[in-house]
């Protein structure tokens, strides 16, 4: 255990305990009143957080990775000035509905835990930039609440079981510049309102996205999307990895495609994509990855996309 000394510190602001052997979480750190930042990470504390850690009213950031953690209590809401909580890669099931109160949270990273579900009331954080909730278990629909974060910046759901389609009002998400919602059940096709999202660099969805000039990669692989691929995403001129695979897609491949002069790989393979390849395709000078296979592509390879010999 720690020793019960260091809560005479009281000029301490930081300690950092992490890769040590820690099996229970130390009491004593909770008297350490001027702490501003706390890592326990990559120790083997279990069960849950000790309630009196919200005596901690000075705390910013409270890291807490990878250890076997189960329960974290809702009191961590009374603590007025954190910022960043991250808890990935233990094994929490509930994110207590409370914490939709921490009005300066920043960052929250729950990714690896087992999460069922996502409280619509953490919809309330405005400072929020970063809500990762990767590879839980989490199901049911994205609350649409979460629309109301107009200062979130990524927004992890990858790795779940989330089903239905995506809230349109995820497009008043005006700051977001990455989405991740791979190998989830979603469906549907994307909101007409994601053509609002300027600054979106990553992104997994369908439709009116035309606009999104600053798009780096798209990524939908392992959802149950269907319809056709939509023409708009030609005008992404900045898109450097289009992923749709593994999904219900079909139609022809939108030659408009051929305008992505950024692109350099495209994953469409496990589709049932039908038509030719389009001959716009010869302009993808900077295309080094093809992946087509498994749909119900006919004709033959565009002589454009050889090399001129």
């Amino acid at each position: 255990p720690v020793s019960p000394q260091l809560s005479g510190l009281v000029q301490l602001q930081t300690l950092r305990l992490q890769y040590n052997a820690f099996k229970e979480f130390p009491t004593t750190v909770s008297e350490i009143s001027n702490l501003v930042s706390l890592d326990l990470t990559d120790n083997s504390i279990s069960g849950s957080v000790p309630r009196d850690i919200a005596n901690l009213k000075n705390l910013e950031v409270l890291l807490l990775d990878r250890n076997q953690i189960t329960d974290i209590p809702s009191e961590i809401a009374n603590m007025a000035r954190l910022r960043m909580l991250c808890l990935k890669s233990n094994r929490i099931s509930v994110i207590p509905s409370e914490f939709g109160n921490l009005a300066r949270i920043v960052t929250i990273d729950c990714n690896s835990n087992q999460i069922m579900r996502i409280p619509p009331e953490l919809g309330r954080l405005n400072s929020l930039e970063h809500l990762c909730l990767t590879d839980n278990q989490l199901q049911g629909h994205i609350p649409a609440e979460l629309g109301n974060l107009s200062s979130l910046r990524s927004l992890e759901l990858s790795g779940n079981r989330l089903d239905g389609s995506i809230p349109p009002e995820l497009g008043n998400l005006l700051s977001l510049e990455a989405l991740y919602l791979e190998n989830n059940q979603l469906s549907g096709t994307l909101p007409a309102t994601f053509s609002q999202l300027k600054n979106l660099e990553t992104l997994p969805f369908k439709s009116t996205v035309g606009r999104l000039k600053s798009l780096h990669h798209l990524c939908l692989s392992g959802n149950q999307l269907q319809g056709h691929i939509p023409v708009e995403l030609g005008n992404l001129s900045s898109l450097r990895t289009l992923d749709l695979s593994f999904n219900r897609l079909d139609g022809a491949i939108p030659p408009e495609l051929g305008n992505l002069l950024s692109l350099q790989a495209l994953y469409l393979e496990n589709n049932q994509l039908s038509g030719i390849l389009p001959a716009s395709f010869s302009q993808l000078n900077r295309l080094e990855t093809l992946h087509l296979g498994h749909n119900r592509l006919t004709g033959t390879l565009p002589l454009d996309l050889l090399p001129s010999s």
